[in-house]
């Protein structure tokens, strides 16, 4: 892990800053807890990313320091990752050392950093999740609270080991047990609560315009609300049918052009 965070260190001084790595750093800096919050329908994802900036960013560290937070971030998790998986060391070395966990989700100073440790930390608490079941509540709501795309597999975790393991053979399970369960499923719940709470306005699918700060040292702006990620999503699933075949026309188009150009790099690539 030490030599890990050494060489996503070396790497981190020649990345570049990008536009959305910066407005997490920005929004950390100069907006107070409860507007993150409120920031966070118009990211969509949660705020557990700029919380652990904010220590950084509201205590006068520079922006550089972004890139030593997720390099930090990431060896955490392969810590983790070979202290407790049963991957041999050959098999250990090539994930680390993979372009997504060494570069993507290391030296990229994005959200998915957390994201992935809260998965590592869940399968390192797996086996062990009666015996410790409050801690593997307090991992499933830590990675509630990492990326949006992360809530679907917190569910299914959740309907395996509250639903299926616990409820389905109650009378397996001693008051002890059964007491330390209840307190870790209150965990997960709240974790979830305030999930919602957070993204709950972005659901609005008026498609009306707000005023929007953008972090990037341009004045405020009308941000149409299609534009943001969740309301795209939830457009692309329930919005306008031309819209949607119109969007699919366009890929269809670009994928057919770059395959005129470049038949063996946009196959690799679909």
């Amino acid at each position: 892990a030490v030599m890990f965070f050494i060489g996503v260190c070396f790497i981190v001084n020649t990345h570049e800053a990008w536009l959305d790595e910066a407005q997490a750093w920005l929004i950390s800096e100069r907006l107070s807890i409860i507007d993150i919050f409120k920031q966070m329908k118009y990211e969509g994802h949660p705020c557990l990313w700029h919380l652990i900036l904010s220590i950084f960013s509201k205590n006068g560290y520079p922006y550089e320091a972004i890139g030593y937070i997720s390099a930090a971030i990431s060896s955490i998790m392969v810590f983790f990752l070979v202290k407790k998986s049963p991957f041999s060391m050959a098999t250990m070395f090539v994930i680390i050392v993979s372009p997504v966990i060494l570069y993507q989700y290391s030296v990229v100073c994005r959200v998915y950093c957390i994201a992935v440790l809260g998965l590592v930390l869940i399968a390192s608490l797996y086996k062990d999740r009666r015996q410790k079941p409050i801690l593997y509540g307090l991992a499933l709501a830590f990675l509630t609270n990492t990326h949006i795309v992360m809530a679907g597999i917190v569910g299914a975790l959740c309907v395996i080991f509250y639903g299926y393991e616990f409820l389905l053979h109650f009378k397996e399970y001693t008051k002890k047990e059964k007491q330390k369960i209840f307190i870790s499923m209150g965990i997960v719940l709240a974790s979830i609560g305030v999930l919602i709470i957070q993204l709950y306005s972005s659901l609005d699918l008026s498609g009306t315009v707000r005023k929007v700060p953008f972090f990037a040292g341009i004045p405020i702006y009308d941000q149409i609300k299609l534009l943001n990620t969740s309301d795209a999503f939830l457009r692309s699933i329930t919005g306008d049918l031309w819209q949607r075949v119109t969007m699919y026309i366009l890929a269809i188009v670009f994928i057919i052009m770059s395959i005129k150009k470049h038949p063996k790099e946009t196959f690799i690539a679909v």
